[in-house]
């Protein structure tokens, strides 16, 4: 029979796999979450900016975080692109939030 330090040991053990498990589920969880809520927003980018705007943008921050142009720069031209409609900015958040979820494999 095992000594009481062996079976406290065990048991710590099998805490640390089910938090291991919990954490596993949780984030899955989470992607499932993320991944519907821009499943839902991108048609509402597309219906609030027109295809050829958000086309435009998609594309535009897809190649800007790919070649790691400057925040800056990029805040710039967004604006270029938007004016100063701030329906049309959120939409843009939203694109940036896809495109970011996109290049990590989310």
């Amino acid at each position: 029979m095992g000594s009481m330090f062996e079976t406290l040991m065990k048991n710590e053990e099998d805490r640390v796999k089910e938090r291991e498990e919990l954490k596993k589920i949780e984030d899955e969880q989470r992607s499932v979450v993320r991944t519907d809520l821009m499943t839902e927003k991108k048609p509402q980018c597309i219906k609030a900016l027109g295809v050829e705007l958000y086309e435009r943008i998609y594309n535009y921050l897809k190649n800007a975080k790919l070649g790691n142009k400057d925040s800056a720069i990029i805040q710039k031209d967004i604006f270029n692109m938007v004016g100063n409609d701030k329906d049309k900015m959120n939409m843009v958040f939203f694109i940036d939030q896809l495109v970011d979820k996109e290049s990590i494999g989310i």
